[in-house]
This record gives structure tokens, sequence and C-alpha cells, in this order.
């Protein structure tokens, strides 16, 4: 997971762009594989758009989670990835993980980090990273409400984006309110709880709610990230209550069982 300054990032870019893509490539639309969430999207995530990823700070690693596996789904095989991180943000969420961006599915050979100090310099990496049409997809991740990143700065992030086909998912942790853009779809995201009957470790499990999409309706999923299939789909059910018909939910009675989070 190689860690760049903005001056190596564009030489990098510079080496990437001698890659060519096709034009079906660059138009398909990137289907997540859970039914109720590719149907609101009209079949997927749209390439070369931005789109908004909101959590709270208990949810930062769930948000990182799910941009990083829209960034797979969206992304050529093989292309790489650049990720845009506040040093504030790490400082207060965590270091992204290699091993955990492994399990979800990505390589991080193929992963560019570059850290900045503010959100302004975070702004400029990832919409200097946007001329680039060879990489896959740009995670650009910053803390609460930068002032740098407001209407005008999405709405050219937005162009950008279209220009060169290139995908840009824009995480805001700890943000209070939604901010203003231009973007396609805005999510909102946290963890949900690994059920009992799984084990001690089951696959990522999301409440994943989408509050904007500019071309078809909204809708809130629980999903569950099959990182061996590398697709959504819904959180399976207690095979054994599907059986014999019990009702998997505690009894009043009973005290509840402490669940353990599969957030990454």
């Amino acid at each position: 997971m190689p860690r760049l300054s903005l001056a190596a990032l564009r030489e990098r870019i510079a080496r990437i762009e001698q890659a060519g893509v096709s034009l079906a490539e660059e138009n398909r639309k990137a289907p997540l594989g859970h039914a109720g969430a590719d149907a609101a999207l009209l079949g997927g995530i749209a390439p070369g758009a931005l789109h908004e990823i909101y959590a709270s700070e208990r949810d930062s690693v769930s948000a990182s989670a799910f941009a990083a596996i829209l960034a797979l789904r969206v992304a050529r095989p093989k292309s790489f990835l650049l990720w845009v991180r506040q040093d504030f943000t790490a400082h207060q969420c965590g270091q992204l993980s290699a091993q955990g961006l492994f399990d979800l599915g990505i390589d991080p050979e193929r992963l560019l980090l570059v850290k900045t100090r503010n959100g302004a310099e975070a702004l400029r990496a990832a919409s200097d990273a946007l001329s680039c049409k060879a990489l896959g997809a740009i995670v650009f991740e910053v803390w609460r409400q930068p002032k740098s990143l407001d209407l005008v700065a999405s709405r050219k992030l937005t162009l950008r984006a279209g220009a060169s086909n290139v995908t840009i998912f824009l995480i805001r942790v700890a943000a209070q309110d939604a901010m203003p853009s231009t973007a396609e779809t805005r999510w909102f995201v946290r963890a949900l709880p690994t059920p009992d009957f799984v084990g001690e470790w089951g696959n990522p499990l999301f409440e994943a709610t989408l509050a904007r999409n500019r071309h078809g309706q909204t809708g809130a999923w629980a999903m569950e990230w099959n990182c061996d299939a590398r697709v959504f789909g819904e959180i399976p059910q207690n095979p054994r209550a599907r059986l014999s018909g019990v009702d998997p939910r505690p009894h009043p009675a009973e005290p509840e069982t402490p669940r353990r989070s599969a957030s990454r």
C-alpha cells in the first residue's frame, strides 16, 4: 500500500495513463449484487460520477469498508485504486488495514495512499487525480465539513469525474449534517452486528441508507458483503429457524446476548 506525495502521485498518474480502456468499460454501471439496491440504482453504481458516504465517527470503519467495496465493484480488473485521506481522520479513526482491505477483496499492492494535512490538500489531491483516466476509482476521505469542500468544489469534482470517467467516492466522517452537493448518490452507513448463529466471525454486514439518488429511487437495506463471491446480498436468516419455525428472537424474559460487530 504505497504512500505518495502529491508530486509522486502526479508522476505515478502519468505512467498509469498509458493504459487504455474501452468505451463499453467506461459506460457500464456496476451492479452491487443486492436486488433491492440495484433496482433503486437502475442497474448499479454509475461510473464517472461523485458518490458520497456519510458515517458517524463510531462507524468510520464501516464507511471505509463500504467505500472500498463500491470502488472494487466499479473499478476495472487490475486497475489502481487511489485513496486520499486526511491525517486527522487517521488519528481519530485509525489507519487503513491492508489485511482488512485484502479480506474485502482488494489487492493492497494496487492501492495508492495519499495522506494530507487538511481538507484543502485532500481536495486538491483528489481533483488532480481525476485527470487520470486509467485509475479504477478514487476514495476521498475527509473529517467533518472542511470549508474548502463546498458546493462549488463538489460541482468541480463532478465535472472532472464525468470528463475522465473516473468514479470518486467521498467519505464524510462525523459530519453533523448532509452538505449541499452535486453527488450522484448519497449514502448513510453503519455496521450491523453478526447474528449469533453465524459463529465466531461472519461476512461484513451494513445498514445502508440511500438518501439521495439523482436517477432513481431512494431506500434502506440491510446488506451482507460476501467476501468470497465479492457481491452484496441479503443478510442470511437462521437456517434452524427457517426449518423448524422457531422464532429466532430472544424470549422477552431472557437477556439478549451481546453481539459482536462485523464492520471490517
